[in-house]
């Protein structure tokens, strides 16, 4: 079962992400942070410990103090020899931020809020 993170500021989305991931045993594991240097500090510390990081990293664009790009960009800078699956997750329905996500190659794809729970599911459920 994949090990998920949330990284968004907005507190309903987050716990009806938890609901849907929780009521569907689709993962046993789920983190949350609340911007994105706190998300990067907490995840490059786990890096460095030798720890093992979330299978899959659920990105908000839009948040305060560091949002989803200046997230993608100090963390694509770690090495590491595999990379979490990192879905950018938005309300934004601006195509510039889709085309934007598309120049990040950490970056497996973008969704738009709300998750939908087939979405969860194909990604969850599929095997790494």
């Amino acid at each position: 079962m994949k090990s998920v993170c949330l990284i968004d500021d907005d507190s309903i989305y987050v716990m009806l992400a938890k609901r849907l991931i929780s009521l569907n045993s689709l993962s046993n594991t789920v983190s949350e942070y609340t911007d994105g240097r706190e998300a990067f500090q907490a995840l490059q510390k786990l890096h460095a410990n030798g720890e093992t990081l979330p299978d899959v990293i659920f990105l908000d664009v839009n948040m305060p103090i560091w949002d989803g790009w200046d997230f993608l960009d100090e963390f694509g800078k770690i090495e590491m020899a595999h990379f979490p699956e990192i879905f950018i997750v938005t309300s934004s329905s601006h195509s510039l931020d889709r085309e934007k996500a598309a120049t990040y190659s950490i970056v497996k794809r973008s969704l738009t809020k709300p998750l939908e729970l087939d979405d969860l599911v194909a990604i969850l459920k599929d095997a790494n």
